[in-house]
């Protein structure tokens, strides 16, 4: 409980390396805890580390539960940081971005943005730039998309 409510008060500050600590101390405890290792997932996937155990612990959280949104989203996120574009397109392809939350409406964009990005789509990439709400982003997210965006051409002129 002490790192659960840690992590969720570290969340709300934006401390992602803080964050990352509590959850990954909670999944230790309790490895087969939904919750806690979904939050240890979100944080791998966040701070873009171990991108092949975030994959492994999103696919077992989908498998669990394949009907709810976050589950597939941080899975599809987990694809698109192991490379793996088709499968995470894929899983965001039944989703109605006009259904979900801000939180995870921005997922689903940088989720899209990464994939065009690594994928050499431009023009895809750019559009699902726009749409994320970089206020829904911890500050690691933050640097990581502005270094990836300076990367890209300039936008094509309409």
């Amino acid at each position: 409980d002490y790192w659960q409510a840690l992590f969720v008060a570290a969340y709300r500050l934006r401390d992602a390396e803080l964050a990352r600590t509590a959850a990954r101390r909670s999944y230790e405890l309790q490895s087969g805890s939904f919750l806690y290792r979904n939050n240890y997932a979100a944080m791998l996937l966040t701070l873009r580390e171990r991108p092949e155990l975030a994959v492994q612990l999103t696919f077992e959280l989908f498998r669990q539960k394949p009907s709810l949104t976050e589950a597939r989203l941080n899975h599809a996120l987990a694809l698109a940081q192991n490379q793996r574009h088709d499968e995470a397109l894929a899983l965001l392809k039944p989703i109605d971005p006009q259904k979900l939350s801000p939180a995870e409406i921005t997922a689903f964009h940088l989720c899209r943005f990464d994939v065009y990005a690594n994928l050499g789509d431009n023009e895809q990439a750019w559009n699902a730039a726009d749409r994320i709400d970089r206020q829904q982003l911890l500050p690691p997210q933050t640097v990581w998309i502005e270094k990836r965006l300076a990367q890209l051409p300039p936008r094509q002129s309409r």
